[in-house]
């Protein structure tokens, strides 16, 4: 197979999980050309991975504004057999392409973009609505113009639907390569409680401040694990400071992104994972990544009960579910999970065992495979 495939984001890292160690690697291997361009510091081959560097920019208004224009530009270089773009601001850059090439071009939507601009803390207020507004008009418009729109959700696959025939729901499940040894003995996990991801207010982070202390008022013996990425130094300092103030240093430690396959390897030291998403329309709608993380290291989970969970949760009785914004509640979960160890391990197994047989990725790169078979011939 000789056909060449350029996958293009302005907004994910040269080594998102999804984007570069699931579908690009996915797609190498399948035999296509790859080239990725992405925000990174030089051009290299990474995995047979043709990276082609983007500029760093700190102004989220330049981001937005002038890497679409350079991405558009080293893109057309490419003279692909097929564009495969990631960002809602890329949605012009990926038109253009379009237009200019006539070759195919898939639209990679993570998320409900429209409510996602809720949960955007640096988003004014006033101008939430109007943005909102916006993105959907453009997202589902545009949309029309490209050969296929890939999901991530039932709800983001079911609005795309409504104006385009050629969708792929990929789900963002890990490879059952990485995990497919059993969960530890719970009695040899040293920790208790973890969340991985970004922090924000709508993912719960002040809330989760406020189960904390709730927990600490119950005399429960834990500590929390953040393994923060993609979160702005000023989340990160607001909440380093909160921590000190309420004297909570000794149950939280922060801890920086790691790779990925490392990741799903200290989870398995785990107990319980937690997922304090706020009852928002984006959470109502998105499932959240971490959980099958999570699963597939045989944690058992806690989270807030909204719909994308609860039918995960609930058909692979793999935890908890509680209602959204109530620490005490959340607490008292936490609580009576850790008392009851059998429990968490028999949870844990139950995730681990549904990521063998259904939530895994290398049931999902079937269907991008087929995907770009259809589309290539």
């Amino acid at each position: 197979m000789n056909q060449k495939i350029c996958i293009i984001s302005t907004v994910h890292n040269a080594f998102d999980v999804r984007v570069f160690f699931k579908e690009a690697k996915s797609l190498q291997k399948q035999g296509y050309q790859i080239s990725f361009i992405v925000k990174h510091p030089q051009n290299s081959v990474v995995d047979g991975v043709k990276i082609i560097a983007l500029p760093e920019v700190k102004s989220r208004l330049r981001r937005i504004l002038i890497l679409p224009l350079k991405a558009l530009v080293l893109a057309l270089r490419e003279k692909a057999d097929l564009y495969h773009f990631h960002d809602p601001e890329l949605l012009f850059t990926g038109y253009m392409l379009k237009v200019l090439t006539r070759e195919a071009v898939i639209y990679d939507a993570h998320e409900d973009f429209p409510s996602t601009v809720f949960a955007r803390d640096w988003i004014p207020d006033p101008l939430k609505s109007i943005i909102s507004k916006g993105v959907n008009f453009l997202e589902l418009g545009l949309s029309k113009k490209f050969d296929a729109v890939i999901t991530a959700d039932p709800a983001v696959t079911q609005r795309f639907s409504e104006v385009h025939q050629k969708i792929s729901m990929l789900l963002n499940v890990p490879p059952r390569e990485l995990v497919n040894t059993p969960p530890v003995d719970i009695d040899v996990r040293e920790k208790s409680l973890v969340h991985i991801g970004s922090l924000s207010r709508s993912r719960g982070i002040w809330f989760t401040l406020e189960v904390i202390e709730e927990l600490v008022a119950m005399h429960v013996d834990f500590q929390l694990d953040l393994y923060v990425k993609t979160t702005p130094d000023k989340t990160l300092a607001d909440l380093s400071n909160q921590i000190v103030e309420k004297d909570l240093g000794s149950y939280v430690k922060i801890i920086e992104a790691i790779p990925y396959e490392r990741l799903l390897h200290l989870l398995r030291n785990y107990k319980i994972g937690l997922i304090p998403f706020l009852n928002m329309d984006k959470y109502r709608k998105n499932i959240a990544t971490k959980m099958f993380d999570y699963m597939a290291a045989g944690l058992a989970v806690i989270a807030s009960d909204l719909p994308p969970q609860r039918f995960v949760v609930a058909s692979a009785n793999c935890g908890e579910l509680v209602e959204p914004e109530n620490p005490e509640a959340y607490a008292i979960a936490i609580k009576k999970l850790l008392e009851t160890p059998e429990k968490i391990y028999s949870m844990g197994l139950n995730g681990w065992s549904a990521i063998q047989d259904q939530y895994c990725w290398e049931e999902e790169e079937k269907k991008l495979f087929k995907l770009y078979a259809d589309l290539l011939g």
